[in-house]
């Protein structure tokens, strides 16, 4: 496959380096070449420094993070232990609990106990039959998030715990996550890798924004921003029969090399394609989250997926349930109209055991980790004594008297793109999109009509004093 943009004279060196699963990748080449040493691509955080959570959500956060500060400052440890091994794995999760690992990193997953997996960390590297990559250890609700747990700038910005209903939250702890999903929960994932296994070239499921932490061990990623012709080249590298031996790195204008180590984390934005190399042991905490501030680039890797026909395992969870919510959510801050029944939550099957949930005193535990993923603080009070069930929907209040225009003159310009590209994609996918129409949504048409409306106000109030008020559709 030719190059996007550079020129195809950077040297070949003879492949020194054979990964199992990739024996015919110029790896050598990729882990040399200085092509890739490229500081401008991302944005150095020092313990001395501080956290600007604004950093996150505008428009200025065009590169990725590299955090050299405590995992203490970033909210992801409550403590300032430093574990050198996997033996906080062990004491923290269920030694006969399932996970999918990828073997020798060839195709496709195996479901083995993470005792085993664990056991075979502790062989000399040169003894090893194989080599194990454990990705899926969601922790999400267990005991290990006493340990480590998502940023806090990921909660802020999560979509799923932003606008999912917090009475789903609550009901997802007493179902077997791995069987029965209601909640989608990513942004906790403990990943066990041993050293030598590679990830080629992808784009994290939904076009997610990724944290990480390494724990122990030391990991390097390459990785590419994301743009729409650098999507449409990286698709037919999917299809070519030379992705196998040809680095997609030196297909693209930028690819910036990093090599993370213990206690360093990093913030990878979302779109942005990347690979990895586990140079030695690696344990790593990190997750997988949608943000308002990216919804346009979630989007488009949506339909990426959908033209590639992506398997659902490889894709995320509930998405278009989820911007079903996310549009509820829009419409109820700015005009207080009420689009979500929760009169129709209470009768699922799924929360049945609510209403005595807090009773329970094995739930105690569990349900202070769900606390800090609430939104409604007071849910404890309001479902014991079942005002929750009973909050009104809007049927009889109009959009015209109820917006609040002031609430739209806060948003930055991206955010209101953003929202103009999901109103577009519900629009373009409608059939699909109803056909997964969450649990709890009402009067979906209405909606959507008052979601564009508030759309058309912010592009030609808000914003025309920025030449930049042109919006292509108007309500039919």
């Amino acid at each position: 496959m030719s190059r996007i943009t550079r020129s195809n004279t950077y040297h070949i060196q003879k492949n020194e380096i054979t990964i199992r699963g990739y024996e015919l990748l110029n790896f050598s080449n990729a882990k040399t070449s200085e092509n890739f040493l490229r500081p401008d691509m991302y944005k150095i955080i020092n313990e001395n420094e501080e956290l600007d959570m604004n950093y996150f959500r505008e428009e200025t956060c065009n590169v990725p993070v590299l955090f050299l500060c405590s995992r203490l400052k970033l909210g992801i440890q409550c403590s300032e232990i430093n574990y050198e091994n996997f033996e906080i794995i062990e004491s923290n999760l269920p030694r006969n609990f399932m996970c999918s690992v990828i073997i020798d990193n060839k195709p496709g997953t195996k479901e083995m106990v993470l005792s085993e997996v664990l056991e075979n960390m502790k062989i000399e590297y040169s003894k090893r039959k194989h080599i194990y990559n454990c990705l899926s250890l969601n922790y999400t609700f267990m005991a290990l998030e006493d340990v480590f747990t998502c940023p806090n700038f990921v909660i802020e910005m999560n979509l799923a715990i932003n606008n999912w209903p917090d009475v789903l939250k609550i009901a997802q702890i007493c179902c077997d996550k791995d069987k029965e999903i209601i909640f989608p929960m990513t942004w906790n994932y403990c990943t066990v890798s041993t050293k030598g296994l590679y990830t080629n070239f992808h784009i994290d499921f939904g076009n997610n924004s990724v944290w990480i932490s390494v724990i122990s061990g030391k990991k390097t990623w390459w990785y590419i921003p994301s743009a729409k012709y650098i999507i449409a080249a990286f698709e037919q590298y999917l299809k070519d029969s030379c992705s196998s031996k040809d680095f997609f790195g030196f297909c693209a204008a930028n690819c910036c090399k990093i090599t993370l180590t213990a206690r360093q984390s990093f913030f990878l934005l979302a779109g942005w394609i990347h690979a990895v190399y586990t140079n030695k042991d690696t344990l790593m905490v990190g997750g997988n989250f949608l943000t308002s501030a990216a919804l346009e680039t979630h989007l488009q890797i949506v339909e990426s997926e959908q033209r590639q026909k992506a398997e659902v395992a490889y894709t995320y969870v509930y998405f278009k349930k989820l911007m079903w919510y996310t549009v509820a959510d829009i419409v109820y801050n700015v005009t207080g109209l009420e689009y979500i029944n929760y009169k129709v939550l209470k009768i699922t099957n799924m929360l049945k055991c609510v209403s005595v949930i807090f009773f329970i005193n094995k739930m105690k535990k569990k349900l202070n980790l769900v606390k800090r993923y609430l939104k409604n603080k007071n849910i404890k009070n309001e479902l014991i004594n079942g005002s929750y069930f009973k909050k009104n929907t809007s049927n009889h209040v109009t959009y015209e008297t109820a917006v609040k225009h002031n609430n739209i003159s806060k948003w930055t310009f991206k955010k209101a793109k953003s929202h103009k590209s999901l109103l577009d994609f519900i629009k373009k996918h409608r059939k699909l999109m109803d056909k997964n129409l969450p649990v709890g949504i009402i009067n979906c048409d209405q909606m959507i009509k008052d979601f564009e409306r508030i759309i058309i106000f912010a592009f030609k109030e808000i914003f025309k004093l920025n030449g930049e008020s042109v919006y292509p559709s108007t309500i039919s």
